[in-house]
């Protein structure tokens, strides 16, 4: 594990190192998601982008098994969701 030291400014900004941002693939107008959960851990993630993500749904299937149609599409994103929300209505519990 990496660990870095960053300052704050008096104006709530922090410079990246350089080294963490060439180790994420973090590059000038790259967008970053900082997630703090109730203990106070931060994380802080590089935004994927649609050509982050090109082919991500066909990596490891046969040329065969690349045809989706709109309805696998939308079947996959409505389960994607639902596990979703029963993830986070269980942190609530």
């Amino acid at each position: 594990m990496r660990q870095y030291r960053l300052t704050v400014t008096s104006k709530g900004q922090v410079t990246l190192p350089a080294s963490y941002r060439k180790a994420a693939g973090i590059e000038t107008g790259s967008t970053l998601n900082l997630v703090v959960d109730d203990s106070g851990i931060a994380r802080l993630r590089k935004t994927l982008s649609l050509s982050d993500l090109a082919g991500s749904l066909t990596h490891g299937l046969t040329k065969d098994q690349r045809n989706f149609t709109q309805d696998d599409i939308d079947a996959s994103v409505d389960e994607a969701m639902n596990a979703q929300a029963e993830r986070a209505s269980g942190r609530r519990r």
